[in-house]
C-alpha cells in the first residue's frame, strides 16, 4: 500500500440529492481515510516503546522485513511529515463537514406543516377507531349468529340445551 502523501482526501462535498445524503458520504470518507492512515502507520511506522522511544530490537525486525518487501519503516523525518499530511487530510475533511452542517437547514418541515400533518393524521385515526369500533361489532354479530347455529345443529331432535 502506497503512502497516501501525495494528495489530501478528497475535500469538496460529494454529489448527493439532499445534505444529509452528502454528510453521510463524507463521514464515510473521513472513516476511510482514518483507517487507511492507521493501516498504513501500522506498516511503516518504526517500532516504539511505551514510553514513545524507538525500539531497537523492532527497529532490526523490521529491518529484516523490509529485506523481504513486505515491511519497509520510514524516517522519524517522514513519518512526522506523513503524520502532519494526515492530520491535516483530517482537519480539511472536518471542516468541510463541519460547512456542509451548516447548510442543513433547521427543520426539514416547517411547525405549521408539522401542526397541520399531526392534525389530519388525528382526524385519520378517529375516523379508523370509528371503523375499527363497527368492525368489533359486526365480528360479535357474526360470531353470536354462528354459536346460535351450532347450538340449534348440535342440539336438533334432542332435549339436550348448550349454553
Amino acid at each position: 500500500m502506497q503512502p497516501p502523501l501525495g494528495g489530501p482526501p478528497q475535500l469538496q462535498a460529494p454529489p448527493a440529492r439532499d445534505p444529509v445524503t452528502k454528510l453521510q458520504i463524507l463521514l464515510g470518507n473521513l472513516l476511510k481515510h482514518f483507517t487507511d492512515v492507521v493501516v498504513h502507520l501500522s506498516d511503516v511506522a518504526p517500532p516504539r516503546s511505551v514510553s514513545g522511544a524507538v525500539d531497537v530490537d523492532g527497529a532490526s525486525e523490521a529491518a529484516e522485513g523490509s529485506s523481504s518487501g513486505v515491511r519497509t519503516a520510514m524516517t522519524e523525518e517522514q513519518l512526522n511529515e506523513f503524520i502532519l499530511s494526515c492530520s491535516k487530510g483530517v482537519g480539511n475533511l472536518v471542516h468541510v463537514i463541519e460547512e456542509e452542517a451548516e447548510k442543513l437547514p433547521d427543520a426539514i418541515q416547517s411547525q405549521e406543516e408539522v401542526e397541520s400533518e399531526l392534525r389530519y393524521l388525528e382526524r385519520e385515526n378517529e375516523v379508523a377507531a370509528a371503523e375499527l369500533k363497527q368492525l368489533v361489532a359486526s365480528v360479535r354479530l357474526v360470531r353470536e349468529a354462528i354459536r346460535e347455529a351450532y347450538r340449534d345443529a348440535a342440539t336438533d331432535g334432542t332435549r339436550i340445551t348448550i349454553d
